[in-house]
């Protein structure tokens, strides 16, 4: 007998029980292989004692820092550990502090991103307020890899404040002294600037502002219902080396799933994309490096497509 597909839950129990299974052990292993890369990404460049050094390891370890941030969003959905204590702790202290930002205020904000998504009570579309063209775009991305979006890094760090209890104050309190003490110690302020703190407000803001494109923006990709409102990336080599690690291209999947942890959202799209409903009506793009066809060239070219979508969404 022929199943009806719901495309808002379109996997069977047993199969979805299959993809949403956690290991603890994976869960916190890829984020110490990811510290040991950035180890050794750092190490090589000190070794190397040239820009060109700097200058290749500084994208590099941006990804690897995504690619902690992409963790700490699993945490945030409780997909690290099934151990609610270990998943927060490790979410905070091993993901989230580093960045200088705090899992459960991200957690806040994400759980309105999920509930509202492409709406005026969607944070994320808010921010972004997309379509726009590839004449306005390709400038701003631009903006991010040369630093110059800072400020609006610590605006968007700003409104991921919320409320923090004193127990968490002293734990952050000793996390930072700890951490400047240890870097003060040992000398390293300067590859510590050159090696965590350029990557994290250049090539990182840049990964994420085109990422918050790839996942929901286009012409007429925010006018489609749940879950086809959003994009899934098949990443090339250099997206997954540059931009994209973790699997965190395949968001259609993790739209409909999102307790699917990111080392099985690529089995799950692949899943999901044998049924008919979603090889007809999915956006899938092949590489980022063809996301910007998608857009308008010029600013002139950009249907209204945000201000019709706030007028029919009635929110």
């Amino acid at each position: 007998m022929k199943r009806n597909i719901n495309p808002v839950n379109p996997l069977d129990r047993e199969t979805l029980k299959k993809f949403t299974t956690l290991s603890t052990f994976k869960g916190v292993g890829f984020i110490l292989l990811d510290y040991i890369m950035i180890a050794a990404m750092i190490y090589t460049a000190i070794r190397i004692g040239h820009w060109a050094g700097y200058l290749i390891a500084i994208p590099l370890i941006a990804n690897r820092q995504h690619s902690l941030l992409i963790q700490m969003h699993d945490a945030a959905h409780e997909n690290i550990s099934k151990n609610k204590k270990l998943n927060d702790l490790v979410g905070e202290v091993l993901t989230a502090w580093p960045m200088f930002i705090r899992m459960e205020s991200y957690r806040t904000i994400h759980n309105k991103h999920h509930s509202f998504t492409n709406t005026k009570k969607d944070p994320d579309y808010i921010e972004e307020r997309f379509p726009q063209s590839r004449e306005k775009i390709i400038p701003m991305l631009l903006k991010d890899i040369l630093g110059l979006g800072i400020f609006g890094q610590f605006k968007n760090m700003k409104r991921l404040k919320a409320p923090i209890t004193l127990r968490t104050k002293i734990a952050r309190l000793v996390f930072f002294t700890t951490l400047v003490a240890t870097i003060t110690y040992f000398g390293v302020w300067k590859h510590y600037l050159l090696l965590w703190i350029v990557p994290l407000f250049t090539w990182l803001k840049f990964i994420l502002h085109i990422r918050s494109i790839a996942d929901h923006s286009g012409p007429d990709l925010q006018l489609k219902a749940h879950p086809f409102n959003t994009r899934t990336i098949v990443p090339s080599l250099f997206d997954r080396l540059f931009l994209a690690p973790r699997n965190c291209s395949y968001h259609m999947a993790h739209s409909i799933y999102a307790r699917v942890p990111n080392y099985n959202l690529k089995a799950c799209h692949k899943e999901i994309m044998k049924l008919e409903v979603f090889q007809k009506e999915s956006r899938i793009t092949m590489g980022y490096h063809n996301l910007m066809k998608e857009f308008p060239k010029n600013e002139s070219d950009v249907k209204e497509a945000s201000f019709d979508f706030f007028a029919a969404s009635k929110l």
